[in-house]
């Protein structure tokens, strides 16, 4: 049965949040059918930036299902995405990094020894570019830079 869905950023605790603050990324009723199988049902959701959120739920209720409709691991079956304010159609994984959305797994498994700075890389750190983008002491400059954006208390 299909049902709408809202899901919505939560405000950081942290210095430097405005209230208000500009949206980051956005979905307009973002949908996914697998045949009959209606796994993402009119999505829609807003992040604002100094926001941080996890997407949490049940089993089965589109978690991941959503995340690789945002990132383009899938294509999506309806719906609008708005990544800065400017409506976006990436084409795959690798367009949406390099626009700036990164996705951070929860399986430990693994890479459970590495800390937050490798983590952001790990993705990277596996295609053939990776070294000549993040050589040595880049790669942290570059990781510290990229976890700004979420605020200066990390």
């Amino acid at each position: 049965m299909a049902r709408s869905s809202s899901i919505s950023g939560g405000k950081a605790n942290g210095p430097g949040v405005k209230a208000m603050a500009n949206i980051i990324l956005e979905t307009r009723g973002l949908t996914k059918h697998y045949g009959g199988v209606h796994a993402l049902e009119d999505a829609n959701f807003v992040l604002h930036e100094g926001e941080h959120v996890a997407v949490v739920g049940d089993n089965g209720a589109g978690k991941s299902t959503f995340v690789r409709q945002v990132t383009a691991v899938e294509q999506r079956s309806a719906g609008e995405v708005f990544f800065e304010g400017q409506p976006v159609n990436f084409s795959g994984p690798l367009e949406t990094r390099e626009a700036g959305i990164e996705t951070v797994f929860q399986t430990l498994a693994l890479a459970d020894d590495l800390d937050v700075l490798q983590t952001c890389l790990w993705g990277a750190s596996c295609s053939n570019s990776a070294s000549a983008r993040f050589p040595g002491s880049t790669a942290k400059r570059c990781a510290t830079a990229r976890l700004r954006r979420f605020g200066p208390w990390l």
